[in-house]
């Protein structure tokens, strides 16, 4: 089934959204904003996808209220995948957040970020968590606190392997384009770190 957002829609979100157990969906977004509340709470996730199976989410933004001269850093990432298997995330935009742009973790496999713009995030650009074989292509990311693309097992009983990055533009970060320490089978094609 489709699920739709209202053609250049304005939702809230004073916590998190978690859109659980989908199959087989495509989420349209048509242009929808989903913008952190005034009242809400910086640690929540925007976009929270958990044990979800066959999806397409396109054509929307997550915007938030963080600002690049913000010190204080949330763990708040504006798209999260958890156990998701077989998902596209194309023509999206991730502005302002206080964590992550997005991240990829805990048994996801076959992820695929394309055609992105993500600018200001306090913590990694996408970050990659406990994943196999995602895609990260055709995107732009700018004003990330530390790595534009951060390939983390963060412990020996995890793994991120085979990691596609093509196509991808990163402007104005502090540590690395790509951090991968622990990660396996990475491809990477026509990136450019400015």
């Amino acid at each position: 089934g489709t699920v739709y957002a209202e053609p250049v829609g304005r939702y809230g979100i004073e916590q998190s959204v978690f859109l659980n157990d989908w199959h087989n969906v495509r989420f349209y977004g048509r242009h929808a904003e989903f913008v952190r509340s005034p009242r809400g709470i910086a640690q929540g996730v925007y976009l929270a996808f958990e044990r979800t199976r066959d999806l397409v989410a396109d054509f929307f933004m997550v915007r938030g209220a963080f600002q690049w001269r913000d010190s204080q850093v949330w763990f708040a990432p504006g798209i999260r995948t958890l156990d998701v298997q077989r998902a596209t995330f194309s023509d999206i935009g991730i502005y302002n957040v206080a964590g992550d742009f997005a991240l990829i973790r805990d048994g996801s496999v076959d992820v695929t970020l394309e055609n992105f713009q993500m600018e200001v995030a306090g913590r990694q650009g996408i970050a990659i968590t406990n994943a196999d074989n995602t895609i990260v292509r055709d995107g732009f990311l700018k004003w990330v606190r530390r790595s534009c693309i951060d390939l983390e097992p963060y412990i020996w009983s995890r793994y991120v392997r085979g990691t596609r990055i093509e196509r991808v533009i990163g402007e104005t970060f502090t540590n690395y384009f790509v951090a991968g320490r622990g990660a396996s089978d990475l491809y990477m094609a026509d990136c450019v770190g400015i």
